[in-house]
């Protein structure tokens, strides 16, 4: 009985011990200062070795441990220089928390120019992504896959291209792809990362490599320009290579350095970087930009438009043969819209002709333009067809249009011989050139010089009046 007893007493005092510190390391973990012991002891060796590897200094510290009869365990944490960049590594030791266990990472750097702004740079989140969907805007740098998994947020969008360039892209993504949580911002990184991510030391020492050289890349930098001119001489991605050129060209005056790369990059294997960087180089730019109009098939509407419309801007009239053939076959009216207007530009007569064959017949969007062209290129012969489309026209926006166009013509001619187009009658006529009663029927004069192109004048600025010759 006896025997029975004792041992009866014996299980009962060693399950009430294992209750007791079964409860009382619940307690310790509530109060975040648990850790588990069997992990300890192997990731601190990876970490001293670490240490050793980068000459950082280990700091050990005591906390709770979820051993049985063991009260303590202890927790190595590293601190020092990588390559020039402050790091110290711990482990999360708040068992509330969702990061529990994992390795954190803090790095503290600066951005030496205060021109970089403020930039914030994480992994996408699910919010994020929503967001995205829904329609907010999203900063992107032309890199698909890079744009895809991190999230930008930079105050100065352009000097935020300049800085990612292709090494340290390809670094973010990788460290990025491992890590929990990701976040970079102007004065520090932070990094976590899973335990289970960590097999050896090498595999840490790999990792922390890679945040030491995004934070040394980020931090080293201080020439806005010279970084975004090395971006596009050299960077494997085309939309990259484009936003850093579009980025050069608003930020900066086009000067012999930028002239020089543009040379270069007018041969660029990305038909996108050869039109902008032909659009500011003047005659090769626009000579360049003329054959890509007449010899490419598979341009596109939209680069068609800006060929155009950069052809226009830069004046540039023996590109004429090519912008016809291109309205004659299109059928796009935005696209023959901005012809037009190049058209405008040149305030050539020689497209007289050409303009009156497509003033009628044409589509509403493509009418106006054309009318509006003739304000530069027509003669005096275009004013009895503009007359005609006035009184014929349904919408009050091609006669509007028209008027305007004989304003123009009337305003440009200049010396006229014996006085046939006036314009004294305008307000009552509707815009119509009154002719003089001494005059043949339906004659004109003709106009001694019509060659030269309409003065700018601002938009919506009102028609000058127009006197009598």
């Amino acid at each position: 009985m006896d025997d029975r007893l004792s041992g009866i007493l014996f299980f009962i005092s060693f399950f009430s011990l294992i209750i007791f510190w079964t409860v009382r390391l619940k307690r310790a973990a509530k109060k975040g200062r648990a850790v588990s012991y069997r992990s300890d002891k192997r990731f601190n060796s990876i970490l001293l070795k670490t240490g050793n590897d980068f000459n950082l200094k280990s700091t050990e510290s005591r906390v709770m441990s979820e051993r049985p009869f063991t009260m303590y365990g202890r927790i190595t944490s590293l601190s020092g220089k990588v390559d020039g960049v402050d790091i110290e590594i711990r482990r999360e030791t708040d068992s509330e928390s969702n990061h529990f266990g994992m390795f954190l990472f803090n790095v503290r750097h600066s951005l030496v120019s205060d021109d970089f702004g403020f930039i914030k740079i994480c992994k996408e989140s699910s919010k994020s992504r929503l967001m995205k969907r829904m329609g907010a805007a999203d900063f992107t740098i032309g890199d698909e896959k890079f744009d895809n998994e991190i999230f930008l947020e930079p105050s100065r969008p352009g000097t935020l291209t300049s800085l990612l360039n292709s090494g340290i892209r390809k670094n973010i993504l990788r460290i990025a792809g491992k890590a929990a949580y990701f976040e970079i911002s102007n004065s520090w990184m932070k990094v976590r990362l899973k335990q289970s991510r960590i097999r050896n030391s090498d595999a840490l020492n790999d990792f922390i490599a890679g945040i030491a050289s995004i934070s040394r890349g980020l931090a080293s930098s201080t020439d806005i320009k010279q970084l975004l001119m090395t971006n596009v001489a050299s960077d494997p991605v085309p939309g990259v290579r484009l936003n850093n050129l579009h980025v050069l060209l608003k930020q900066f005056p086009v000067d012999d350095e930028t002239r020089g790369l543009l040379a270069k990059t007018i041969s660029d294997s990305d038909i996108d970087v050869q039109i902008e960087s032909a659009r500011y180089l003047k005659e090769t730019g626009m000579k360049h930009l003329a054959m890509l109009l007449n010899t490419r098939k598979d341009l596109g509407v939209e680069r068609e438009i800006l060929i155009v419309s950069s052809l226009g801007w830069g004046r540039h009239v023996q590109s004429i043969p090519v912008m016809k053939r291109v309205f004659s076959e299109s059928e796009n009216y935005r696209l023959k819209s901005e012809i037009c207007k190049a058209f405008r530009e040149f305030g050539s007569p020689e497209l007289c002709p050409f303009l009156l064959e497509h003033i009628t017949g044409s589509d509403y969007g493509v009418k106006i333009p054309v009318i509006e062209a003739l304000g530069t290129c027509g003669t005096v012969e275009t004013v009895e067809v503009l007359l005609d489309v006035i009184k014929n026209a349904y919408y009050k926006e091609v006669a509007s249009a028209a008027r305007n166009a004989i304003e123009e013509i009337q305003s440009r001619l200049g010396d006229v011989e014996g006085g046939w187009l006036s314009a004294a009658e305008l307000s009552h006529t509707q815009g119509a050139l009154s002719r003089v009663e001494t005059a043949d029927k339906g004659a004109l004069s003709r106009v001694k010089d019509a060659c030269g192109p309409a003065a700018e004048t601002e938009p919506g600025a009102e028609p000058s009046e127009l006197n009598d010759e």
